[in-house]
């Protein structure tokens, strides 16, 4: 195993980045990396999936060096300077990519138990157990991208000119605005994505040029593939249930009490709602507003009981004479 970088090298090689490195630091920094053979030197990070980007960036670089270097004998200067360029090279891809991990928000389940979400493009996911989501605190200003290991109920705020994708194993799926669902466990546990509103386009990641073609899954379908096969199957209505099952996904009122209603929606969409609605508390709404946004949904709703409503910092007001 190689040794990794020493911390205050590390701080050295950021500062130099940054732009704010004293000659006293670049002089210390580029001794210490003069005195190295390329082979020595191992810009680790706790994260695989990071450490095999650097590996690549590394390795790249000696790939390129590689053919043009001669064994000839160095002064002291030119090899001091050769040094400086090629740390200047490294340091620069580990910054990069120590900025977006920095840059990096998730949130982890414990086992058993089901979180929701809000993102900034206000979608939701139903974070199910043993699972993590990750996404960059630029999410929703160039697109709409996460990280998924484990399980989520996603439902998508439709917005066509950001699609939402969802890297996930070994496979890839994007939408527009729709509501699905999406298993993925290490080990021998196939992939699985469960559609239950709009279409759904999942694709396998794959480096060679002969890319498979993306499939395209409707509702009540599930696709589920592996190293080996995929198949694409009608879901039954048990299979759905307990896909939504400890989730407030499904808000389909059939005579439902407003008040109730209410409850709903304060507890799906993390909101409060302002006031005394005794004018509601005999009104039964039928309506299913599942898969909606939070203004569609009180829209639709605040219409059936002759009512309207403003929403201030998560908290709604609605007025109304209430039903007749």
């Amino acid at each position: 195993m190689q040794p990794q970088i020493p911390d205050h090298i590390r701080q050295l090689a950021d500062k130099w980045i940054n732009g704010n490195i004293t000659t006293a630091e670049r002089d210390a920094l580029l001794e210490w990396y003069a005195r190295k053979t390329p082979g020595e030197i191992s810009w680790e990070s706790a994260d695989t999936d990071e450490k095999a980007l650097e590996d690549r960036l590394y390795f790249a670089l000696q790939t390129r060096l590689a053919p043009r270097l001669k064994p000839v004998k160095m002064s002291a200067g030119k090899r001091f300077a050769r040094a400086a360029a090629a740390l200047l090279l490294i340091a620069a891809g580990w910054a990069g990519i120590n900025k977006w991990q920095q840059g990096k928000i998730t949130t982890v389940t414990a086992d058993g138990g089901i979180k929701r979400m809000i993102l900034p493009d206000s979608s939701i996911v139903w974070l199910k157990g043993n699972s993590s989501i990750s996404w960059q605190a630029t999410f929703g200003k160039k697109d709409r991208q996460v990280i998924l290991k484990g399980e989520g109920l996603f439902e998508i705020k439709k917005d066509p000119t950001h699609p939402f994708v969802v890297e996930s194993g070994e496979y890839t799926t994007q939408v527009l605005g729709t509501s699905f669902n999406i298993k993925e466990h290490a080990g021998n546990h196939p992939f699985s994505l469960l559609v239950l509103t709009g279409k759904v386009q999942v694709v396998k990641k794959s480096n060679r040029k002969d890319i498979a073609a993306p499939l395209l899954i409707t509702p009540d379908y599930q696709f589920m593939g592996d190293s080996r096969q995929a198949s694409v199957s009608k879901v039954s209505t048990a299979d759905r249930e307990q896909t939504v099952n400890g989730t407030e996904y499904d808000m389909n009122f059939n005579h439902t009490a407003f008040p109730e209603i209410i409850q709903r929606v304060e507890h799906k969409f993390d909101v409060k709602f302002k006031g005394n609605y005794q004018q509601f508390e005999g009104c039964h709404v039928t309506a299913d507003v599942t898969d909606q946004s939070l203004s569609n949904s009180l829209k639709l709703l605040t219409m059936a009981v002759n009512a309207s409503y403003d929403i201030k910092d998560g908290v709604i007001t609605i007025t109304g004479s209430g039903c007749k």
